[in-house]
């Protein structure tokens, strides 16, 4: 998966699934040894579950990198190319090598006649 994603949004999902799966816990933080102490062997699995859930909730979450729009260069009466996006128009040459629109940047797929 190669996709971006919000970064306030992946801790706001993280604080928020640790928060629900351990909200019956009795942890507390030991500071003599600077770690967590738990009460019992249940509030460990609750934290191994909190992994799982964390893990499978940043999967799930939607891509922040915006879909690229997708157009096509469409025939003018009067032999110039629009792009059916925009609706800019270019020179009848161009539409053989420009791949995208020169102005809204869509990928132009095909030609329509």
């Amino acid at each position: 998966m190669n996709d971006l994603i919000s970064r306030q949004a992946a801790i706001d999902l993280v604080r928020d699934v640790c928060n629900a799966v351990m909200s019956g816990c009795e942890s507390r933080y030991d500071p003599e040894t600077e770690d967590e102490v738990y009460k019992d062997i249940l509030e460990v699995d609750a934290i191994l579950k909190c992994n799982k859930e964390v893990r499978i909730a940043l999967c799930n979450m939607p891509s922040a990198q915006p879909e690229r729009m997708r157009g096509r260069w469409i025939m003018n009466d009067n032999g110039t190319y629009s792009c059916s996006e925009c609706h800019s128009w270019i020179p009848n040459e161009q539409h053989y090598y420009a791949r995208y629109c020169l102005y809204c940047g869509a990928k132009m797929d095909e030609v329509e006649e």
